[in-house]
């Protein structure tokens, strides 16, 4: 858990995938940056979170086709 206390002391936003691109875990920095409460982002996947990006894209990236 020493990792869970760093990341979420940093400033930097820092967010935690898992290999199917859902949020395991985000840091306070992450969520301001994106506009979300802490831990809102958690369970969703990141596709969806950033909408901006072309999410086929962003998943293929992620997610082994």
């Amino acid at each position: 858990m020493i990792w869970l206390i760093t990341i979420i002391g940093l400033e930097i936003a820092i967010i935690v995938l898992d290999h199917e691109g859902i949020v395991l875990q985000s840091n306070p920095a992450a969520c301001a940056l994106l506009g979300y409460h802490t831990g809102q982002l958690t369970g969703e996947r990141i596709s969806a979170i950033l909408p901006d990006h072309d999410s086929d894209s962003l998943d293929s990236r992620i997610v082994p086709p």
